[in-house]
Parts: C-alpha cells; sequence; structure tokens
C-alpha cells in the first residue's frame, strides 16, 4: 500500500511542477485602470470595466492572458507601499513582473476632458504611449486597444526596429501556432486511461502480495515481477501524458476563432483487467 502511495505521489508531483512553468509563459501583468473625469479625482467605474474589457481582449489578440489580479495587487502593495498609484514607471513595472514571473506589465490611464481625453499607457517592456485622443469614445478605446495589441506583440517577438503607437483596431488573426482542441482532448483522455490502468494495477498488485502471505511459490513470484514492470511502465507513461496534456492545454485554440461550428469531442474511459479501453466519440 505504501509502495502505491508513493508512486501515487511521484506522479501527482510531476505533473504539478510542469504547470507553473507552462502557465508562467506569455502571461501579462494588469495594473488597475484609472478613468478620471475632468481631473476632478472622480473616477468612472463604467468606463473603467470597459476599458478592462478592451485590454483583455488585446491581451488575447496577442496569445497571451492576464495575471490575477489578486497576484497584482499583492505585490503592487509591497512595490507602492505608502503611495498607491506610483508605480507606473518602467523600472517599477519591470520589478513587478520578475516578481510575478511575468512577461510584461500595462497601466492605463485615462483623463476624460469631454472631447479631448489623455491618454497615457505604461509597459515594463515597451514604448510608453502618452497622447491627446480626439473624438469619442469609441476612438479612445480603438486606440488603447491597437496600442496594447502592437506593442505586446512586438515585445513577444524579435525586434524588427518598429515603434510602437496608437492606431487602429489590428484585424483578427488565424490562430497561427495555435492548435485545434482534438490533440487536447486526445492526449486528456489517453492520460486517464492510463492513469486508471495504473491504479487497478497497484491494486491487483497489492491484493496478490496480501494473499501470498510469505508463502509464495516461484509462479506467484514470477507474477508479482510482471505486475511491477507493468507498474512502472504505466506509471512513466502517465506522467509523460500528464505533461503533454498540459502543455497542449496552453497550446490549444479552444475559441476556434476561425470556425463558425466549434469542434466538439466525448470521451469515455473504462477500466478492465490489465488496463483500460478509451472510446471517443466526435462531430466535425
Amino acid at each position: 500500500m505504501m509502495h502505491m502511495l508513493s508512486s501515487f505521489a511521484a506522479f501527482a508531483t510531476v505533473f504539478l511542477a510542469v504547470l507553473p512553468a507552462v502557465a508562467s509563459q506569455g502571461q501579462v501583468a494588469v495594473l488597475p485602470v484609472t478613468y478620471e473625469v475632468g481631473r476632478t479625482g472622480v473616477q468612472s467605474q463604467k468606463d473603467i470595466d470597459a476599458i478592462w474589457t478592451i485590454i483583455k481582449h488585446a491581451v488575447k489578440e496577442a496569445d497571451m492572458s492576464v495575471v490575477d489580479q489578486d497576484r497584482v495587487q499583492r505585490v503592487l502593495a509591497s512595490l507602492e507601499g505608502s503611495r498607491p498609484g506610483s508605480c507606473r514607471d518602467a523600472e517599477c513595472l519591470e520589478t513587478l513582473i520578475a516578481r510575478l514571473g511575468a512577461a510584461n506589465a500595462l497601466a492605463v490611464s485615462v483623463v476624460d476632458k469631454e472631447a479631448r481625453f489623455e491618454l497615457t499607457v505604461a509597459y515594463a517592456r515597451g514604448k510608453t504611449l502618452t497622447a491627446n485622443v480626439f473624438g469619442n469614445k469609441e476612438r479612445l478605446r480603438d486606440d488603447i486597444y491597437g496600442n496594447i495589441a502592437s506593442v505586446l506583440q512586438q515585445t513577444r517577438a524579435p525586434d524588427t526596429g518598429g515603434e510602437e503607437r496608437a492606431g487602429p483596431t489590428p484585424k483578427p488573426r488565424a490562430r497561427g501556432n495555435k492548435l485545434d482542441p482534438l490533440p487536447f482532448y486526445l492526449s486528456a483522455g489517453i492520460t486517464s486511461a492510463l492513469a486508471l490502468s495504473w491504479t487497478a494495477v497497484e491494486i491487483t498488485g497489492y491484493a496478490r502480495s496480501r494473499d501470498i502471505d510469505g508463502k509464495a511459490t516461484p509462479k506467484q513470484i514470477e507474477g508479482l515481477k510482471t505486475l511491477r514492470i507493468v507498474d512502472g511502465v504505466l506509471l512513466g507513461t502517465a506522467a509523460a501524458g500528464a505533461i503533454t496534456t498540459a502543455i497542449l492545454f496552453f497550446l490549444t485554440d479552444f475559441d476556434n476563432r476561425n470556425k463558425k461550428d466549434k469542434t466538439r469531442a466525448k470521451f469515455s474511459v473504462t477500466p478492465t483487467w490489465g488496463g483500460g479501453m478509451m472510446g471517443i466519440e466526435g462531430w466535425f
């Protein structure tokens, strides 16, 4: 029984250890958005929420994700101390992403002066945008979206000598290096089957060793050795499958942005003697 628990602990450790390393890649720390109405100190929560939505879409357009806000707030509080809102320069933002393990950080500030908007978008890695935007809020939001998507894409790719600036909304991109969901579902199903098979072998081996109770025949000993070999092989392949599944999770385009009908896949896993059986049913 102890061998079974230790084997399962090793499998879980390998699976969980790979997740933070993969998850930290391509993340953006977003600082609290400020939207001041006419330099009165009054913040417009409605406009802040609208800008937050734009930021999330722009980050997704760059094939990145947003760092959890609770983590950002904790680290930000330690950096700003008694001066909330002071971490808006590149040096402080660079320190922030170093502590979070993120790829970049950004802070959006807007001062609404009716027909003119004073816009600032600061980055840890990328040129800070400071601009006066003339027009309505739709134009302001387009400029915010275009600048963030452009800067994040350029700072992820090798330097091309281009200059980050506000511009029109980029056209939606194809998936590029994103994968269809099917490989992820296949990997998850196969890994589940392997894990169930390994569990069945562990339980069988434990039950047989208890039945023998020190009076094993050579045939029984040989059978236990075979089970132990099968146990090791299943554990190793299940661990490799878990790592592959975790990596595929972050490389998969679950939205299927360039398809109207999303791929659907359904799996059923049924453990059987000495292994597992996986059934796959899909619609395309």
